[in-house]
């Protein structure tokens, strides 16, 4: 038949968007018109039933990373010639499990439809024996399939879902709920993550900033990096009393990978309900095709008689088998709306989380702004004494160097190298007038000296940006006069 090229075009590599289309076509040519078509050397007759279908099923495999089972298809054309009973069939499928299970079932003696072909009626019924096997096949995995989903479901939701609630007990925890809330609304809270870094460090200041009532090695156990992050034994303790805070909270612990498995599960009940709801509609179809038969004008009439046991037969395990896959279908649907429920209840316990480690955070910031504040006031005094103690130091300076040139010529004077007749009188002019004229000069050129060595040491970042500017300038004219 024509249309079964569609359902072979479902098969391949290529045909992932296609992979879950099934499909029935079905034609009864009875009329004697069709006897121009008939061949008789090959024993075809021209009144013939045509029939192509597809179907799914799940079934054991290692294909799917994560998975055991995996869906396959297969593709059905049959056709049988009622004057005959000569069939033929071509069937389409991946491996060689169809075709073992035929070969097993033309053995088998619980089957003697499969293998007895003395005359139409009994063509026929073993025609209709293999649709059997086929739609067994179809159906036979299915309860198992929605087993396996159902435990993935209640071993990633159950724990979480009927396990007590806590709010986060530390900043590590409260890190790892705020990350697993939407990024579009963890936009609004990005600074906390960056407190998160820093409520330590000033803690750690804050107590390193204090010398202890012990010796100085007290305080050699934990530093402070100029970037402001712990790095020594104080971010250790903190990590170890963060991680033995969490241990108790980790085995009821939910991720963003749990979340993705949930969706993956999800995406697999839908599939199996499309699947199951698809094999049925083709059962239904199959079914009604051949009970249909016995109302058209052309079907022979003693066929209809003798072949009724076996049509009836066909339709009850048709029956049979589309009840069984109703169930699968309902608890497919029952298990996805359990799903989307739970899926709901973990949306809001996160949102519930990151909500506690807001608050745990914001009073963690609360409590480094008041360290802030405090370690402000402390520096501030420090600053004050630091400048007070610069102006000690620099009058102190100036007085150093007011009386620097003068001792130095008094010491000079009173040394052999200078002598003055003191036999006469107790004060002589002339050591006063010489005194005078070298230390005035000299003190005058040590301010002087002083001044300019200041001056420089004050603007000699000044001086080198300038000539880092003059450089520079030098530079792009020869550029320009090069060109």
């Amino acid at each position: 038949m024509p249309p079964f090229v569609d359902l072979m075009a479902s098969f391949g590599r290529n045909a992932a968007d296609d992979f879950q289309y099934c499909g029935f076509r079905s034609e009864a040519r009875l009329s004697t018109r069709n006897i121009a078509l008939a061949v008789p050397e090959l024993g075809r007759s021209g009144q013939v039933l045509e029939i192509c279908y597809s179907l799914r099923a799940v079934e054991p495999s290692t294909s799917i990373p994560g998975s055991p089972w995996s869906i396959k298809q297969l593709a059905i054309a049959h056709t049988f010639d009622v004057k005959t009973g000569q069939s033929a069939w071509v069937v389409l499928k991946a491996d060689n499990l169809i075709k073992d299970r035929i070969m097993s079932a033309t053995r088998s003696a619980g089957l003697p439809d499969m293998n007895s072909y003395q005359d139409v009626d009994e063509s026929l019924a073993s025609s209709l024996t293999s649709h059997l096997v086929f739609c067994e096949w179809a159906a036979e995995h299915w309860r198992w399939y929605v087993n396996f989903l159902e435990q993935e479901v209640q071993d990633i939701t159950g724990t979480t879902t009927f396990s007590n609630i806590t709010a986060p007990s530390c900043l590590g925890a409260a890190q790892r709920a705020m990350s697993m809330i939407a990024p579009v609304a963890r936009l609004g809270t990005f600074p906390f993550f960056k407190t998160l870094s820093r409520i330590s460090t000033w803690g750690s200041i804050r107590r390193n900033s204090r010398p202890s009532k012990g010796s100085d090695s007290d305080m050699s156990g934990s530093t402070v990096s100029p970037t402001g992050t712990l790095q020594s034994g104080a971010a250790e303790a903190i990590t170890e009393k963060d991680a033995e805070e969490e241990e108790d909270g980790e085995e009821h612990s939910f991720s963003l990978k749990d979340i993705q498995r949930l969706q993956f599960i999800e995406d697999k009940i839908n599939e199996a309900i499309l699947v199951q709801t698809t094999i049925i509609k083709v059962l239904e179809q199959l079914r009604t095709f051949y009970a249909s038969l016995q109302e058209l004008p052309e079907w022979p009439t003693g066929l209809s008689r003798e072949c009724k046991g076996s049509l009836a037969r066909f339709n009850g395990r048709l029956g049979n088998i589309e009840f069984d896959l109703n169930l699968q279908v309902t608890r497919a649907k029952t298990l996805a709306t359990l799903l989307a429920n739970r899926k709901t209840l973990l949306g809001q316990i996160m949102e519930w989380r990151s909500t506690e480690a807001i608050k745990m955070i914001s009073k963690q910031c609360h409590t480094s702004t008041e360290h802030m504040e405090s370690m402000t006031v402390e520096m501030r005094e420090l600053a004050v004494k630091t400048k007070q103690e610069t102006v000690s130091m620099r009058i102190i300076t100036l007085v150093t160097l007011f009386f620097l040139p003068g001792t130095f010529i008094s010491t000079l004077m009173s040394t052999d190298i200078v002598r003055f007749d003191h036999s006469k009188e107790m004060f002589s002019m002339a050591a006063l007038k010489l005194f005078l004229a070298i230390s005035l000069p000299m003190m005058f050129l040590t301010f002087v000296a002083w001044y300019a060595v200041y001056w420089y040491v004050n603007n000699r970042a000044r001086f080198q940006r300038l000539g880092s500017q003059l450089h520079l300038r030098g530079d792009s004219a020869l550029g320009s006069l090069r060109v």
